[in-house]
This record gives C-alpha cells, sequence and structure tokens, in this order.
C-alpha cells in the first residue's frame, strides 16, 4: 500500500445533535460518527431542562462493538436552560486532561478530538431522565 504525503483539510463541518430523555434511560445515544478520512470534534456541550436532579452524562468512543469511556461529567440543574446556569463543555481540559488543543485545523486554545472512520462518539446518562425533562447534547466539528 502506498503512502500519501497529501494533506487533508478540513472538507464538511457538522452539528451533530442528539437528546437524552426519560425513555432513553441508560442507554448511550450516537452524536458523530467518524467520517471516511475521519472527523475533528472541537466542541461537545450539554444543557438540561431537569429542575430536580442533577445528571452525570458519560461520553464513548465506540468502535466496532467496544466502548471506551472517555469521562463522566456533572450536568447540574437547568445547566443552559435558566438563563443563570451555563451549558456544560464536555471536552474541557479538566473532564478530558489528555486532549490535544488549539492547532491549525482548529479553534485555538480548544480542546478538540478526532474520530476514525466509522467510531461513534455517544453519551449516556448514568441515571434516567425525569420524565417530561431532556438532556441536549451539541456536537460542532468538521469531516476530512
Amino acid at each position: 500500500m502506498a503512502l500519501s504525503n497529501a494533506p487533508v483539510f478540513p472538507q464538511a463541518p457538522f452539528l451533530g445533535l442528539q437528546n437524552i430523555m426519560n425513555a432513553d434511560a441508560s442507554n448511550k445515544k450516537t452524536v458523530v460518527t467518524g467520517a471516511a478520512n475521519g472527523s475533528k470534534v472541537v466542541a461537545l456541550m450539554a444543557t438540561s431542562t431537569e429542575t430536580a436532579n442533577a445528571r452525570v452524562i458519560q461520553v464513548f468512543i465506540t468502535r466496532g462493538t467496544s466502548s471506551y469511556l472517555l469521562t463522566s461529567v456533572n450536568v447540574p440543574l437547568n445547566s443552559g436552560f435558566d438563563g443563570s446556569t451555563p451549558g456544560i463543555d464536555l471536552l474541557n481540559q479538566s473532564n478530558l486532561p489528555g486532549l490535544p488543543f488549539g492547532g491549525a485545523v482548529g479553534v485555538d486554545g480548544a480542546a478538540y478530538l478526532y474520530l476514525q472512520y466509522n467510531d461513534t462518539l455517544q453519551v449516556s446518562s448514568t441515571t434516567t431522565v425525569t420524565a417530561g425533562k431532556e438532556i441536549d447534547i451539541v456536537a460542532i466539528g468538521t469531516n476530512f
């Protein structure tokens, strides 16, 4: 197999959207699937309409049939919903200290995560979300 020295540049920005609701229990939900030449996730955010209980959101990369837990993050009540509690950055260096950040193809100073072809970036709640409430997840990135 011949190797190419040709650079690969971002081709298509994406916005991955997912919500975790009562019926999802603690099942994993896919936010992003790695594109044919890979993908770069530059932001992963969570908001919550929960008013009774904070939730712990887990972030996984799944490759084939194996899931790999990256982090578990507390999402407080009303995060990003009530106008005073901010949404949660799931990719920040405190939650994932090993992530690279900055760089020519990303947002300078922001952590990012690469996905290989067919990798899935998935999220779940460790406990069931209250009926009528939801946790919303937004991923921003680009496919190569």
